[in-house]
């Protein structure tokens, strides 16, 4: 029997706590093929972008910026963040 992948990522509210003590170099906003948005964490000492996961081990996802950005600024830490977005068109062969 196989164990089922793990997905290396950082709860959210650990984030908070990161960015409380300021351990977190950047914010990614990214927009994932279903066309919602979810935040990735760089920590100032390890370079590889973590996916903040809700509690049931999934990414977190918003499916609009401005929920997103209410719930990033009910804790308001300055933070430099970095926007990437998913374009399907792209992905998938068609003509934007």
């Amino acid at each position: 029997m196989t164990t089922p992948e793990v997905k290396r990522g950082i709860l959210d509210a650990d984030l908070l706590r990161h960015l409380e003590k300021n351990h977190v170099d950047t914010l990614q906003i990214r927009e994932n093929e279903r066309e919602r948005y979810e935040i990735y964490a760089v920590l100032k000492w390890d370079s590889q972008p973590l996916p903040v996961m809700s509690t049931r081990g999934k990414p977190r996802e918003w499916v609009s910026l401005d929920r997103m950005v209410r719930h990033l600024k009910q804790e308001s830490f300055a933070v430099k963040i970095d926007w990437i977005m998913f374009d399907p068109s792209i992905t998938k062969g068609k003509p934007c």
